[in-house]
């Protein structure tokens, strides 16, 4: 099985589809990683933050996230195929394909966070016990008005714009190496194969991920108001 070049629909529909299975997937994870970095002072442990959830648990805020990345996801990779290959074209042996890359992601990042900050916020309060439904959520984040839908945006933006630019130029590099790569017998097929995208996909995200973690603990505190407790606390 091969993975084919994707025309801008098309990217921008697969993206959006898959970001939502995936997030559907992996959302048990999301939630216990939430509820470990919102604890300010001794956090609780893997086993407890499992038993304290319970199976329901694992998927409170799992409908806002589901809504939240199918849109932002869509809207990222479809700017993002634009600018990649608007950018070589507009200062051509100028801007180099890292270089692309990485601006390419940036913008395509800070474009799709106005679809995806309020409902990730909202997310994240469900996840951590904050509010009991949706509707809880976004009453209580529009108490301070318009505003209050985009508690922690400035956080996300500030660890969304390095990982995604990390992941993609990762992933590109590799996506090259492995086509470089290729068997004689495999020379003349478009794309990667299926599984070395997996593979790629996996290791580029891992990379972002690490690099990222610490706004991301600071994004989740801020959305969970773990932040502000803290502080208060420590002026008591």
């Amino acid at each position: 099985m091969v993975v084919h070049e994707r025309t801008l629909a098309g990217s921008a529909t697969a993206g959006g589809c898959a970001a939502a299975a995936a997030t559907v997937a992996f959302h048990p994870l999301d939630t216990i990683k939430t509820v470990l970095q919102q604890q300010a002072q001794r956090p609780r442990s893997l086993s407890h933050a499992l038993a304290s959830l319970g199976v329901s648990g694992l998927y409170r805020g799992v409908t806002a996230a589901a809504l939240s990345m199918m849109p932002a996801c869509a809207v990222r990779m479809g700017s993002y195929e634009v600018l990649k290959n608007w950018l070589p074209h507009l200062a051509p042996g100028y801007v180099s394909p890292a270089a692309s890359v990485t601006i390419a992601s940036s913008t395509s990042v800070i474009v799709s966070a106005g679809v995806r900050a309020p409902l990730d916020m909202i997310k994240v309060q469900l996840q951590a016990g904050a509010a009991n439904s949706m509707r809880q959520a976004l009453r209580g984040a529009l108490k301070s008005g318009v505003g209050g839908l985009y508690r922690g945006a400035g956080l996300s933006l500030m660890r969304d714009v390095p990982f995604f630019s990390i992941n993609l130029v990762v992933y590109e590099q590799l996506r090259a190496l492995s086509i470089s790569l290729r068997t004689p017998s495999e020379a003349g097929t478009a794309g990667v194969q299926a599984q070395d995208a997996f593979l790629i996909g996996a290791v580029s995200n891992g990379c972002g991920g690490f690099c990222t973690n610490p706004l991301d603990v600071l994004k989740t505190r801020v959305q969970t108001g773990a932040a502000c407790a803290q502080l208060d606390a420590q002026v008591e």
